[in-house]
């Protein structure tokens, strides 16, 4: 191989690595914050959830003054019934944010509907929901993006 042809499948290599990197690692948000200056870990909270009939978890979050929610992460529901489900592991930015920023768009109180594959339990079974809430997020670091979290949890029944 001559060295132009060694060049040309090197910058290649590199380039379709990079993107191959920038996909699975690229942009995510991170509790870099914990609790600590102005990530008052009181702000957030779950006021309402309801595992529906069209087998879809109807969740909203609020904060209790004005802030929003910018990242679900570690979402996960398990009822009464004996069903389970992980919606999220890793992180993920919600409530119309992107790795460059929010939208003008973005809500609180922020209600979304997550789908799930378990068996919706009877009116009346009790279930509960875990997530972290991410917000006040630091855009403009490609890869990890710092943001304030909190853990949340609700319980409620099957309306």
């Amino acid at each position: 191989m001559n060295q132009k042809s060694f060049i040309i499948t090197f910058t290649l290599f590199v380039f379709f690595f990079l993107i191959h990197f920038e996909k699975t690692y690229g942009c995510h948000p991170i509790n870099y914050y914990g609790c600590e200056g102005g990530c008052k870990c009181d702000k957030f909270s779950i006021t309402d959830a309801n595992m529906l009939s069209n087998k879809s978890l109807s969740i909203t979050v609020k904060s209790n003054d004005g802030t929003h929610s910018q990242a679900f992460g570690h979402f996960t529901m398990s009822d009464d019934a004996g069903g389970s489900y992980r919606f999220v592991q890793k992180p993920q930015f919600v409530n119309d944010v992107k790795c460059d920023g929010e939208a003008s768009s973005t809500v609180d109180p922020f209600t979304s509907n997550w789908p799930y594959t378990i068996d919706t339990p009877p009116g009346g079974t009790w279930f509960d929901v875990w997530v972290v809430v991410y917000w006040s997020c630091d855009f403009g670091a490609s890869g990890a993006v710092d943001c304030c979290a909190v853990s949340l949890h609700y319980r409620g029944y099957v309306k």
